[in-house]
């Protein structure tokens, strides 16, 4: 786990006026190492696509540091004598109120309101994705602690520093993603299994497999899936065996661009499986929506549709939804 600090950068208001002379500003202090420099290149590629801010949380400025600044006038902060590093950066962010898609979404009183956020939270988020992935990024870390609801109740995305760059090629690449997998935690379940396979060779550092890490593996993770999908996704991981792990990795890439919406899918699946159990009968609308989630968390990475396959899927699903289904739904007590 990192370590930042929090803090706020308060302006002195107008004496004459009472207002504020610059917007008020909340900035993380982070160090200057592989994951800080990751964030900031992702986050400088984020800044020059339209409407940035309508889908990612985004820093307004990025200064590179020196601890012994960080006391004055300019910075006003106090709070930051236990870090070490001299040269380190500082993100810049508007001073605004964000809330967890988890939270935001459970606090929700009117039930009508609740269906429709949730409904349309989905289509906005997988638009976010989209958008990472047509431009060659991956995420790589959504979950409930990386989706936040802005103060325009937009559900945007948040946390880059373990984000995939996809314009790096070659062993470039191979290089990098040392460097991001530093772990392996078969526990992870947002995580589809091709990228805990390439955790265990990247931590374990090997050059080639054996049925028996294979089957470590799949072992080893926590998303139980039925019969028929443990014998497809161990075939599927056996064609690997005895390949050089570059040729394996290299193979393992071609999916990525399912990756965040797997784990999306993941975040879905709690939500609309809390909210199945409380209808008393079939609905259609729900029944549909779980299929479609289903398919992007496909233990097979060859099974999974395209996030615009899927987008364009879950529009038809609400063009063709009946109004009584949502109107059903909207009916739930859930408290």
């Amino acid at each position: 786990m990192y370590k930042c600090v929090h803090f706020f950068l308060d302006s002195e208001p107008d004496l004459e006026t009472g207002l504020e002379l610059e917007p008020r500003l909340k900035s993380r202090y982070v160090k200057n190492d592989f994951f800080g420099k990751n964030e900031v290149v992702i986050l400088r590629r984020l800044i020059m696509l339209p409407n940035f801010r309508k889908h990612f949380h985004v820093c307004k400025s990025i200064e590179t540091v020196k601890i012994a600044e960080l006391g004055t006038n300019e910075y006003n902060l106090q709070t930051v004598n236990y870090l070490k590093d001299d040269h380190s950066m500082l993100l810049r962010y508007a001073d605004e109120m964000l809330l967890y898609l988890n939270g935001f979404i459970q606090s929700l009183s009117c039930s009508r309101k609740y269906i429709y956020m949730l409904t349309n939270f989905y289509m906005r988020l997988l638009s976010n994705i989209h958008l990472l992935v047509s431009n060659n990024i991956v995420h790589n870390n959504i979950g409930f602690k990386t989706i936040v609801v802005n103060s325009f109740e937009l559900p945007i995305l948040t946390n880059f520093r373990f984000s995939l760059n996809l314009s790096v090629s070659g062993s470039k690449m191979n290089e990098f993603l040392k460097h991001i997998f530093i772990q392996y935690n078969p526990g992870h379940i947002y995580w589809p299994p091709e990228i805990h396979l390439l955790c265990y060779i990247l931590t374990n550092k090997m050059s080639s497999l054996s049925l028996n890490n294979v089957e470590t593996v799949l072992s080893g993770l926590k998303i139980v899936y039925d019969n028929n999908d443990n014998n497809a996704l161990l075939k599927h991981f056996a064609k690997y065996v005895n390949m050089n792990c570059d040729q394996i990795i290299a193979d393992i890439m071609r999916f990525s661009g399912t990756w965040d919406q797997y784990s999306l899918g993941i975040c879905y699946l709690k939500l609309i499986g809390d909210l199945e159990k409380n209808i008393k009968t079939s609905n259609n609308f729900v029944v549909m929506f779980l299929e479609l989630l289903r398919n992007t968390v496909n233990a097979l990475p060859s099974k999974r549709p395209s996030v615009s396959e899927t987008l364009a899927k879950y529009q038809k699903l609400l063009y063709d939804c009946s109004i009584a289904d949502l109107y059903s739904l909207s009916l739930i007590k859930r408290f």
